[in-house]
């Protein structure tokens, strides 16, 4: 009690930051590598809280007011935590319509909370999310190479611009992290079906609707138009 009451005046959050490296321009922790994992399904944050099953790995591709809480206070959720089989860690939004200010304080949130959990000794996979080409100067750093990774394509079929920003950014992250294993929680573009690091899983809304068979996308570096934009 004593311990969630302090931290919950702890305005800071320095319990994310204390003793811990911090690299780049932004100041983000350094995570360790993360190894290839096993991962059959991946069921978001919200879904475990209600679930009587605890036994698999969550994700945080949801709505960031859905889990602003577990930023306030992750020790409420240590027990969730430690019974899942394991964590792609959260991943507060970084649109491109937002302050660079605010996309740079999201970007820290994430590996600030990635680095905390592993720190508990909790099985890990870091989110990795950018918005335009500016936010590549950081939006990787803390990232160890060769490490596994999760992204989400949630949004990103939206329009022409928002796909040219997300094919840009995966391919900028695989160049500079060069990661072992990329889980990838959504609709998976044609850019990404080969790939042979990539992992599609669906979101628990294409689970809900039994949307297995999902439309494709010509690449916008092609010149070619999205085909079937939901």
């Amino acid at each position: 009690m004593k311990e969630g009451y302090a931290r919950r005046r702890d305005s800071f959050r320095s319990f994310y930051f204390e003793g811990q490296e911090l690299v780049g321009e932004m100041g983000l922790p350094r995570l360790d590598r993360v190894e290839r994992q096993e991962v059959d399904a991946i069921v978001p944050f919200n879904v475990m809280m209600s679930s009587t099953r605890k036994d698999r790995w969550m994700h945080f591709f949801i709505d960031d007011y859905q889990f602003e809480r577990v930023w306030r206070c992750p020790t409420d959720y240590l027990a969730l935590f430690r019974k899942a089989r394991g964590i792609v860690t959260p991943d507060f939004s970084m649109y491109r319509d937002m302050p660079r200010a605010v996309q740079a304080y999201n970007c820290y949130r994430n590996r600030a909370v990635a680095r905390y959990l592993q720190r508990l000794g909790l099985r890990i996979v870091p989110s990795v999310s950018w918005s335009d080409r500016d936010s590549f100067r950081w939006c990787f750093d803390g990232i160890a190479r060769n490490s596994a990774v999760a992204i989400s394509t949630n949004g990103v079929f939206q329009d022409w611009e928002t796909m040219t920003a997300f094919l840009d950014g995966f391919y900028e992250m695989m160049a500079r992290i060069d990661p072992c294993q990329v889980l990838c929680v959504g609709r998976l573009p044609d850019q990404l079906s080969r790939n042979p690091v990539v992992e599609r899983f669906p979101s628990h809304g294409q689970v809900i609707k039994g949307r297995r068979t999902l439309p494709t996308a010509k690449t916008p570096r092609d010149g070619l138009g999205l085909d079937g934009v939901a």
